[in-house]
């Protein structure tokens, strides 16, 4: 199965109702690894 049709399939089983890609799971992660390497 293709990443697309997997992430499609997820975010209507979700009930998402914005536009999700692969890049939003991409531009996600790596907002979460830049927060995660701040100094608290």
């Amino acid at each position: 199965m293709r990443v697309q049709v997997a992430i499609k399939r997820a975010v209507q089983d979700a009930k998402i109702c914005k536009r999700v890609a692969t890049h939003t799971f991409r531009r996600s992660f790596a907002t979460y690894l830049m927060k995660k390497a701040e100094p608290q």
